[in-house]
């Protein structure tokens, strides 16, 4: 193997893979270059083997999409793209990269229009979850210490924290809906214990973030207008998102433990029952 690396000559290395086929000499090909971190030597088709590059490769799944792209088996290398896209953790960019990557094979595979789209709808899914992730405010991303250009893969839970918190002091009604849309990338249903109650935990977030007892009593309606909470709606209504679902109970929302103090405000719960009653009134 040293000696037809050094004289450069692939055609008696390819025959000594064909010549000892079965003492598994061209798995041993492939480990070696591996072993000297030269990767893109085992792609060489003059090498030929590729069947068995591929069984080899199996093993090896952060390279076995370029097997299956040289192969133009573009489904499955945008299967396993996608895999590894879900798998990263450690890198934003990465998983930014290996999406687009599978998006690309999956657009020029031989798969069924419908297949297609469905399997672009899914990247798309986890490009928007990106999005949202690039798009933390200045001061979120610097309260955090978190470095813009070398971001981990944060959980849609982690993200809605961040666009709530208290760091970001400037939270306007676009971060608190960006936190409740964030709702559907947790992959469990929404009406799960755990989906519901950060719901709650986004409304009354976003309910505290105004100063109730500083609204004009004599014009509650006029008021709560002014509050992030109605304003929330309001975009989500501009969305056509089906409101009735979208409000959260207001039973259940009194109920939240961050709300405990304010629920038993009478000013609140005046203009919390008043602006429930607008609400659920305009979309009867």
């Amino acid at each position: 193997m040293q000696i037809c690396e050094e004289t450069k000559d692939s055609d008696r290395l390819q025959r000594y893979m064909l010549q000892f086929t079965e003492q598994h000499f061209s798995e041993y090909v492939f480990k070696w270059y591996m072993n000297k971190g030269q990767k893109g030597k085992i792609f060489n088709k003059q090498l030929g083997q590729r069947e068995v590059l591929g069984k080899f490769l199996q093993k090896h799944e952060t390279l076995k999409w370029l097997y299956f792209i040289q192969e133009e088996k573009y489904d499955a290398a945008h299967a396993t793209l996608r895999h590894l896209a879900l798998k990263e953790t450690e890198y934003l960019s990465r998983k930014k990269t290996l999406l687009s990557l599978s998006k690309l094979c999956a657009l020029i595979s031989n798969s069924p229009q419908n297949v297609k789209s469905s399997q672009i709808d899914a990247i798309n899914l986890e490009q928007d979850l990106i999005t949202h992730q690039e798009a933390l405010p200045v001061t979120v991303v610097e309260a955090y210490g978190i470095d813009p250009k070398n971001m981990r893969v944060f959980l849609p839970e982690e993200l809605i924290e961040m666009y709530i918190s208290e760091e970001n002091s400037t939270a306007n009604v676009y971060d608190f809906k960006i936190a409740l849309d964030l709702l559907n990338f947790m992959k469990k249903a929404i009406d799960d214990p755990e989906v519901f109650n950060l719901r709650m935990h986004i409304w009354a977030k976003a309910i505290l973030r105004d100063n109730w007892d500083a609204f004009d009593c004599n014009n509650p309606l006029e008021a709560f207008k002014e509050t992030i909470f109605f304003q929330i709606i309001e975009v989500a209504f501009d969305q056509g998102i089906e409101i009735h679902d979208f409000l959260p109970p207001l039973e259940d929302l009194l109920k939240t433990p961050e709300l405990n103090d304010l629920a038993e405000n009478p000013n609140f719960k005046f203009f919390l029952q008043a602006g429930y009653e607008h609400i659920l009134k305009i979309i009867s």
